[in-house]
């Protein structure tokens, strides 16, 4: 998957490449972030048995943040925002018929372009994960996605931000693949150790260093 953030100008601010691997109700994705040439590795896992933590992997220091989503999808439930959803038409993406729908976000006036498709992976057993979690149930995203048989793994977003002259947010995929993936892959590995702090989210310790060093080559 590559994601890319453009400017109004049309030059991209953010760029970033996400591996995702999903097993049953279990989603491990490893991301590679580049923000003004400021690389950042991450990884993050949710499993299965536990859909509202996520953990946070830091691959060179071996040690992981764990977060409680909780509390911030029950705020999240308080605060949805309303959505328009128009079907634009059906286009292939890797080889998949999708269907284009265009999203509106009537409270915060985004607009974001969508493709999704029920022709990836298993899709009877990802959409039966969303009934079994509440978080994704309850959710009124999925709903009006649901409401207009539009909902489906998501092979294509563009995001228009609000008021930023050309401005955009562009996810795709770019390659998609199944084989049998070991259980072992989905669980945090034992010689890890739980970290804390901001400086316990994966790659934030390295960021730090190479915008320090940026900063003092610019001086």
């Amino acid at each position: 998957m590559k994601i890319t953030s453009v400017s109004s100008s049309g030059q991209p601010e953010m760029t970033a490449t996400a591996t995702n691997s999903i097993k049953g109700a279990s989603v491990l994705i490893e991301t590679v972030t580049n923000v003004g040439g400021v690389t950042m590795k991450q990884a993050s896992l949710v499993r299965g048995q536990e859909p509202n933590k996520v953990y946070m992997l830091d691959r060179e220091n071996k040690t992981y943040t764990e977060m409680d989503l909780s509390g911030m999808m029950e705020s999240a439930r308080q605060q949805q925002e309303e959505y328009e959803v128009k079907k634009i038409g059906n286009e292939k993406i890797q080889g998949y018929n999708c269907m284009h729908i265009q999203v509106k976000m009537k409270k915060s006036n985004v607009t974001m372009d969508m493709w999704t498709t029920k022709e990836v992976l298993d899709w009877g057993t990802y959409s039966r994960m969303q009934q079994n979690n509440p978080a994704l149930r309850d959710n009124n995203f999925l709903a009006a996605l649901r409401k207009e048989n539009a909902d489906g793994m998501v092979l294509k977003t563009v995001t228009e931000v609000p008021n930023g002259e050309g401005a955009k947010a562009v996810m795709e995929v770019t390659k998609l693949e199944k084989k049998s993936l070991p259980a072992s892959l989905f669980e945090i590995p034992k010689d890890y150790k739980k970290s804390a702090g901001m400086f316990g989210i994966p790659g934030m310790q390295d960021m730090m260093k190479q915008m320090q060093k940026k900063q003092g080559g610019n001086d």
